[in-house]
C-alpha cells in the first residue's frame, strides 16, 4: 500500500475519534456529549475505518492472510518483526483508536452516572485517550476515592 494511502488512513481514523475525545474532555456536561456519547456512533465511526482500511490491505496484500499466520504460535519477535511495517503499524493504530474510545465511553457514562465531577475524570479521560490502560486504572483510582470518601462517617458511641 502506498505511503500516502497509508498517512491518509492514519488521519481519517484518527480524526474520526477527536470530536468525541473533546466532547467527553471538553464539554462533558452538555446534554449534545451525553445524547452522543449514549449512542454507538463515537464507537461505529472509527470501527468503521479500521474496518475500511483491513479491506483495503486485504485487496494490496493478498499474502497478508499468510503473515497472520505466520505469527502463531505467538511470541513478541514475531509481533515487534510485523510492528516494524509500515501497514501493521498502522492497522494496529487504528485498532487501538475505537478500543480506547470504547473505554472512554465507558468512563464517562459510568462517571455521570455516579455523579463523579468533570474535573476529576476529564484528566483520566485525556490520559486515556492517549494511553487507554492507564487512563482506565487512574479512572477506578479516582472513582474508588471517591466512592471511599463519600461514605458517611458513622457516629461513635459513648
Amino acid at each position: 500500500m502506498s505511503e500516502k494511502r497509508l498517512r491518509f488512513m492514519f488521519w481519517l481514523g484518527t480524526i474520526s475519534v477527536l470530536p468525541f475525545w473533546m466532547l467527553v474532555i471538553f464539554f462533558p456536561r452538555r446534554s449534545v456529549t451525553q445524547r452522543i456519547m449514549k449512542s454507538v456512533l463515537p464507537i461505529v465511526l472509527p470501527a468503521a475505518v479500521h474496518t475500511a482500511f483491513i479491506a483495503m490491505l486485504l485487496k494490496s496484500r493478498p499474502d497478508l492472510k499468510d503473515d497472520y499466520a505466520a505469527m502463531f504460535p505467538l511470541s513478541s519477535s514475531k509481533v515487534l518483526a510485523k510492528m516494524t511495517e509500515p501497514d501493521m503499524a498502522t492497522v494496529s493504530w487504528l485498532h487501538m483508536l475505537p478500543a480506547d474510545l470504547f473505554v472512554g465511553r465507558w468512563m464517562y457514562l459510568d462517571s455521570r452516572k455516579r455523579n463523579l465531577s468533570p474535573w476529576l475524570v476529564s484528566p483520566t479521560l485525556a490520559v486515556t485517550s492517549t494511553s487507554g490502560s492507564v487512563g482506565f486504572i487512574l479512572y477506578l483510582m479516582v472513582r474508588t476515592l471517591h466512592a471511599w470518601s463519600s461514605r458517611p462517617v458513622k457516629p461513635t458511641q459513648s
